[in-house]
Parts: C-alpha cells; sequence; structure tokens
C-alpha cells in the first residue's frame, strides 16, 4: 500500500469506529457495506424501495427541522435543529434536566456540539443539488433513502 492508501484506510476506519474504541463492529462494518452497496443506485430509485411507514417518519423528521413550515429546510434552520437534537442528546448522557445545561455550562462540551452540528449540517446540506441554500422535501427524501434503507435489519430467515 502506498502512502495515500494507508491514509484512505485510516479514515474509513475512523469513520467506522463511531465510539472511537479502536475496534469497529459487525453491525458498524454490515451498515457501512449496505451504504456503499446501495450507492451504486440511482436515489430516486431508492425512494421507490421506502415504506408508507418510512416516509411518514422522514416527513415528520423533516418538519422537525422545518420551522417556518415553508416545506424548505435552510442552512440556518438545520443548524438550530441539529443545536437542539444534540443538546438534548448530551443531556440525557449527563442526564441533565434542561437539554441546554450541560452545553451553556461546559464549554468543552459546547465546543464538541458545535464540531457536530458543522459536521452533520454541512452533509445535510448536501442535498442541496440545486445549490439554492435550502433542501425541499423531495431533495431530503432522495438524499435520506440510502440511510433509511440501510438501517433496516435483514429479517429475512437464515435457513
Amino acid at each position: 500500500m502506498d502512502i495515500n492508501e494507508v491514509e484512505t484506510a485510516i479514515e474509513e476506519f475512523r469513520r467506522l469506529d463511531k465510539p472511537n474504541s479502536g475496534m469497529v463492529d459487525w453491525w458498524s462494518f454490515v451498515d457501512s457495506r449496505i451504504v456503499e452497496k446501495l450507492s451504486d443506485r440511482p436515489k430516486s430509485e431508492l425512494v421507490e424501495c421506502l415504506t408508507p411507514h418510512e416516509i411518514t417518519e422522514a416527513k415528520m423528521f423533516f418538519r422537525s427541522f422545518d420551522a417556518d413550515s415553508d416545506g424548505k429546510i435552510t442552512l440556518r434552520e438545520a443548524e438550530k435543529a441539529y443545536e437542539r437534537w444534540f443538546a438534548s442528546l448530551w443531556s440525557k448522557v449527563l442526564n441533565c434536566s434542561d437539554s441546554m445545561t450541560g452545553p451553556k455550562t461546559n464549554p468543552e462540551l459546547a465546543k464538541r456540539v458545535g464540531e457536530h452540528v458543522k459536521v452533520n449540517v454541512k452533509i445535510f446540506m448536501e442535498a442541496d443539488d440545486k445549490k439554492h441554500g435550502t433542501v425541499s422535501w423531495g431533495q431530503f427524501l432522495r438524499d435520506q433513502s440510502i440511510y433509511i434503507l440501510a438501517a433496516r435489519r435483514n429479517s429475512a430467515p437464515l435457513f
């Protein structure tokens, strides 16, 4: 392997090692392979594979980001939604009653939440394929369908 291949392999490992444990568990590995395989298919085809329940769940998620209910999510709406979500997550981890207590009173935690928000907003806004500065419901569903499908667990019988 040359140095670029080694660096790529290290990046891939770090991406899969979500808890930074130095190991990749089976489901993280399988999920990454599923996303890789599904990414070979057109996004519009993936949307057609979604169940009505999955579409309803995605619509609820979309609406939670669309603060002004105009059918589009702006960069600022995405930032605010991710800030709320990560603050809520951290409050559960820290067992705080107020979801903003942890990040507000802990500068290191606020920095980490901010980093997570920045990364996730960047990924989210990549759905804006027309570069209008907003993500529509259709763009969102096309972009997220790969992850919705990858989140399904195989329930087929083994034998």
